[in-house]
């Protein structure tokens, strides 16, 4: 049975508030999955929505669409029942205008239409707002749209905001007359001072220190400066805070130095920690003689030991602009001189005793930012966190990265495999940069070249295509490939037995020969 074009009711959800106001947090979680009263926002649009009669939602994305897509697919709300729902999403956008456009382009709608952001909490009954419209519509052909306000008290939060906006309406027909941003002026300068009503639920110690009446501190505990600390959170002796923010139940053990850092709801700090500069989410656990800093952002969930080989990981963040690495997380302690393989490696080598049993979540991971087009430095802070859950070693990183990218599946499908090889190597090139540069690092990533095209059928026959573009695009140098080919040959490696191998370092050796005689 057809559904009449006139029985569709269609709503476009704007999943993006193109604004920086919950930075961090919405920098790796989407606004859609932030909570109010428990409930993350996403539900309850959806939930307004279908019991305000619409029938099919389309959810826009300009970010974070494969997380959007596995919370639709896999939630069980009572409004799959009634409403079809569709995510659709666009790397290009940088507004809601651009958003519009593109909805236009695509021909997402099919007439009049609900339009709402993310971070709109409603009971209206939509089904009757459209057919209002319909109706305002037919009677003014010039009516562009109807903007539905809420009368709220002069005290409301968001009037005092700097995003008040300025309207005027005609009494008889509500046409808007004037609509502008609108932010009041005084002349009356003052100044902001805490006051014993403003935070009822909190004790003020001076020095901007404010903990919640329901926090414990031990006595030798000590608050510098500038701190927050939520309810039923308990800090232990001779613990040290300055400059941070506490959440609500978070534990935090003895002889803690906490500095310019937000630890979020129900994290667990052990002894002998010290955090600066970083950002640890919910029901992190970091153990014991830890230490973090250099802006670490520690995700939801996870949990960090400390190493014993290296205490550091490497992050060069390119779309700074700036061509010094940035070091996070703990210690700068590891050698450019070591590497996890040596000459007389056999030709079945591999990283042995790795916590990870496969490299499944990786090329997961990788997959969806090559397929969503998302930014690389998401993708190496996942990384990142990934190795500090699993306490793996950096060159062990490095060989897994590698592998990883070449076992894609847009590689093993591709129809043209060499184009979709430069594509690949062309996006992830940020990634390359950061964790492909010592001489031990390419090594690292040549016997990850080495052990992927051997075991993987469709890589054999290109495996000199392989090795051909990552030296054309510089992840890997001339005299690393002829120290790899002396490896190779040393240890009868199978890699040599493919013709595109050998015909590769074949050309290498003649190109090198040339330059040295034109020297």
């Amino acid at each position: 049975m057809e559904i009449d074009k006139e029985d569709v009711f269609q709503a476009i959800v704007l999943m993006d508030t193109f604004n920086n106001n919950f930075t961090p947090i919405s920098n790796y979680k989407p606004m859609a999955f932030l909570s109010v009263a428990g409930v993350p926002l996403i539900e309850y649009a959806l939930q307004s929505l279908a019991v305000g009669g619409i029938t099919e939602t389309i959810l826009f994305c300009c970010q974070d669409t494969p997380m959007i897509k596995d919370y639709v697919k896999e939630n069980k709300g009572l409004w799959k029942c009634t409403m079809d729902v569709q995510v659709k999403s666009s790397d290009t956008c940088q507004s809601i205008g651009d958003v519009m456009r593109e909805i236009d382009a695509a021909s997402l709608v099919k007439g009049d239409f609900i339009l709402l952001g993310i971070n709109t909490i409603t009971n209206i009954d939509f089904a009757s707002l459209l057919e209002q419209h319909k109706q305002t519509v037919k009677k003014d052909k010039g009516a562009a749209m109807t903007l539905v306000y809420k009368e709220v008290s002069q005290e409301h939060a968001l009037i005092k905001s700097d995003k008040s906006v300025f309207l005027a309406a005609d009494g008889k027909t509500n046409k808007v007359l004037v609509h502008q941003k609108f932010k009041p002026k005084s002349n009356e300068n003052t100044i902001a001072l805490p006051t014993s009503g403003a935070y009822k639920e909190f004790v003020y110690s001076g020095k901007h220190i404010y903990r919640n009446k329901t926090a414990t501190l031990n006595r030798s505990c000590t608050l510098l400066e500038d701190v927050l600390i939520g309810g039923d959170s308990f800090l232990g002796d001779n613990t040290v805070v300055s400059k941070s923010f506490i959440g609500n139940n978070v534990i935090i053990g003895n002889n803690v130095t906490i500095e310019k850092s937000f630890i979020m709801d129900k994290a667990v700090i052990k002894d002998n920690v010290k955090i600066t500069n970083s950002f640890i989410d919910e029901e992190c656990f970091i153990k014991e003689d830890c230490t973090i800093e250099g802006g670490t952002i520690i995700a939801q969930k996870l949990k960090l030991k400390p190493s014993n080989s290296e205490s550091g990981t490497e992050w060069e963040n390119e779309s700074a602009g700036s061509g010094e690495d940035e070091f996070i997380g703990f210690d700068k302690t590891w050698s450019d001189s070591e590497s996890c393989y040596s000459s007389d490696c056999s030709e079945d080598s591999s990283i042995d005793g790795s916590p990870i049993p496969d490299d499944t979540n990786m090329i997961d991971s990788l997959a969806r930012g090559f397929e969503d087009k998302l930014k690389c430095d998401y993708l190496i802070l996942e990384i990142n966190s990934s190795r500090y859950a699993y306490n793996i070693q950096l060159h062990e990183v490095n060989f897994f990265v590698v592998r990883a990218l070449l076992s894609l599946p847009h590689l093993s499908q591709a129809n043209n495999f060499l184009v979709t090889l430069r594509d690949v190597i062309k996006f992830f090139r940020p990634i390359f940069a950061n964790y492909i540069k010592s001489k031990s690092s390419i090594m690292d990533c040549l016997r990850a070249v080495e052990e992927t095209c051997i075991q993987c059928e469709w890589l054999k026959g290109n495996s000199g295509h392989v090795l051909h573009m990552l030296y054309d695009t510089e992840v890997i140098d001339e005299d690393s490939l002829l120290e790899f080919h002396e490896d190779l040959k040393e240890n009868n490696s199978r890699l040599l037995q493919y013709n595109s191998v050998a015909k590769f370092f074949e050309w290498l050796q003649e190109a090198d020969e040339e330059s040295d005689e034109s020297d």
